[in-house]
C-alpha cells in the first residue's frame, strides 16, 4: 500500500470506524514498516483523544452549571411559595380576629334584644265580635326577631283600625274583662240605650 492511501485511512483507523479487518490489518503492518505513517497515525489519535476529553470537560462544565441553575429556581420557587403561604396565613388570621371581635361586639347587643322580647304567653283580644288570637311564639332566635318584630306591628296596627272604626259609631266604648284573662272591647251601638228603657218600664208595667 502507498502512504497517500495509508493516510487517507488513518483517520477511520483512529476513530475505530474501520470495519473491514484485512485492510486494518493491512495498515497496521504498513505502520510498522514506514515511520512517517506510524508518526501521522500517532498526530491523528493524540488530537482525537484530546477532543474527546475536550467533550468530556465540556459536558461537565454545562452539567454543573445546569444543576446549578435548577438548585437557584428551585430555591427561587420555595421563596415564592413561602412568601405565598406566610400572606395567605396572615390574610386568614386578619379574617379570624375581624370575625372574633364582629362576634363580640354584636353578641352582646343580640343578648339584650333577646331579653327584652315580650313574654311568648298566649293572649287573646276581641274586638265587638270573635276574639283574634296571638299564637304563641316558640323558638324565637336572633335571626327570626326582626320578623316577629314587624308582624306584632301589623297586628298592632290593626287592632288600631278596628277599634277606630268603632269608635266612629258612638262615643261609647266599653271595656269588660272576661275569663281566662281576655279583654273584650265592643261598641254600644245606637238605639241601646232606648231599648234598655223600654225593657225597665215593661218590667215596671
Amino acid at each position: 500500500m502507498k502512504c497517500t492511501d495509508v493516510r487517507i485511512l488513518l483517520g477511520a483507523l483512529a476513530d475505530g470506524e474501520l470495519g473491514d479487518e484485512q485492510l486494518r490489518q493491512r495498515l497496521v503492518a504498513h505502520m510498522e514498516e514506514c515511520g512517517s505513517c506510524r508518526q501521522e497515525y500517532a498526530i491523528q489519535a493524540e488530537v482525537k483523544q484530546m477532543f474527546a476529553r475536550l467533550e468530556r470537560e465540556e459536558a461537565s462544565f454545562f452539567l454543573a452549571a445546569r444543576t446549578m441553575s435548577a438548585i437557584a429556581a428551585q430555591k427561587r420557587t420555595q421563596l415564592v411559595w413561602n412568601w405565598r403561604w406566610a400572606y395567605a396565613s396572615a390574610a386568614a388570621a386578619v379574617v379570624l380576629l375581624v370575625s372574633l371581635g364582629s362576634l363580640f361586639l354584636v353578641q352582646p347587643q343580640s343578648a339584650d334584644v333577646y331579653k327584652a322580647l315580650p313574654d311568648s304567653t298566649s293572649h287573646r283580644v276581641a274586638v265587638g265580635g270573635p276574639s283574634s288570637i296571638l299564637p304563641e311564639e316558640e323558638g324565637v332566635t336572633y335571626s327570626s326577631f326582626p320578623e316577629l318584630v314587624e308582624r306584632r306591628h301589623d297586628e298592632a296596627q290593626e287592632l288600631l283600625r278596628v277599634g277606630s272604626e268603632w269608635m266612629q259609631l258612638d262615643n261609647t266604648v266599653r271595656v269588660l274583662s272576661g275569663d281566662e284573662g281576655e279583654e273584650s272591647i265592643y261598641k254600644e251601638l245606637p238605639g241601646d240605650e232606648e231599648n234598655e228603657e223600654q225593657s225597665a218600664q215593661e218590667g215596671n208595667d
